[in-house]
């Protein structure tokens, strides 16, 4: 399995401290790829090419008024939108794409849930999976804890919606933060083999204001039965989603931890 980092592409110094702890790749936001300013998104390829480190996956999909359902669904900027960010992306070594964007999928009050799906669904069908195509890129259905979104909150709820599009390079993600906030339990990852393509890890415990922190023992929490699950369904990336307080202490600290616990579930 390769590990990764979610942090922005363009600071110099997470950039080379990522590489030089032993992860396989950085983990940037799809965001950045379409409205990055240009001074920015001149420097990230550099860093990336100097580091020799791929941004290979991508999060943060859609903003929080950028509605792939609802009143003010608008199909022609959302397909400009999502090509503009495959176009900058492809050269960083972009493979996969993160659908969280828990403002985006949100289903607003007064907003019927059951046409939202749908238009979420069509979406996924008309827009991303031609353009996805012609980039050779997947995309990853990333569940949401209810507090960020009322729309797709579990692994299985993932699967219904990309089963709903109807299309291909749709897939789903494991985040174990979210899954313990929803009370998601990783035997239901298990019905998701071949489905289940990207991940995101964290000590999901609340610490203060400060939730989902960078993992620093491998004992600590249930690592082990994640990273293990994932290995049985087929999920080849994992990538650290937390509070990068101390990048010289928590980078280092989170690849030590991910190298123990997968050298771990090779005992299993």
């Amino acid at each position: 399995m390769k590990f990764g980092i979610c942090s922005g592409i363009a600071n110099e110094h997470v950039v080379k401290t990522v590489k030089e702890s032993g992860f396989d790749y950085i983990e940037g936001s799809f965001q950045f790829l379409v409205n990055g300013s240009e001074e920015e998104k001149a420097l990230a390829p550099k860093l990336l090419k100097d580091a020799d480190l791929p941004c290979t996956v991508v999060n943060c999909f859609l903003p929080g008024d950028m509605k792939p359902h609802g009143p003010t669904k608008d199909n022609a900027k959302l397909y400009d939108y999502v090509k503009r960010g495959l176009e900058y992306g492809k050269p960083l070594g972009l493979e996969k794409v993160i659908f969280g964007s828990g403002g985006a999928k949100r289903v607003d009050e007064g907003e019927d849930y059951y046409t939202a799906f749908n238009e979420t669904a069509e979406f996924l069908h008309d827009i991303v999976s031609p353009l996805f195509g012609e980039y050779g890129v997947i995309l990853a259905i990333e569940p949401l804890r209810p507090e960020e979104s009322n729309l797709i909150n579990t692994v299985r709820e993932g699967a219904i919606l990309a089963a709903a599009a109807k299309a291909d390079h749709i897939y789903v993600l494991a985040d174990l933060y979210h899954m313990v906030e929803s009370g998601d339990k990783w035997e239901n990852m298990l019905e998701l083999t071949g489905k289940l393509r990207h991940a995101h890890i964290s000590d999901p415990r609340r610490d203060g204001p400060h939730n989902r922190v960078y993992m620093k023992n491998a004992d600590e929490f249930d690592y082990l039965g994640f990273l293990s699950t994932l290995k049985k369904v087929g999920c080849d990336t994992c990538s650290v989603e937390a509070a990068l307080r101390d990048v010289d202490r928590d980078v280092p600290a989170a690849i030590r931890v991910l190298k123990t616990v997968d050298k771990m579930t090779e005992l299993l």
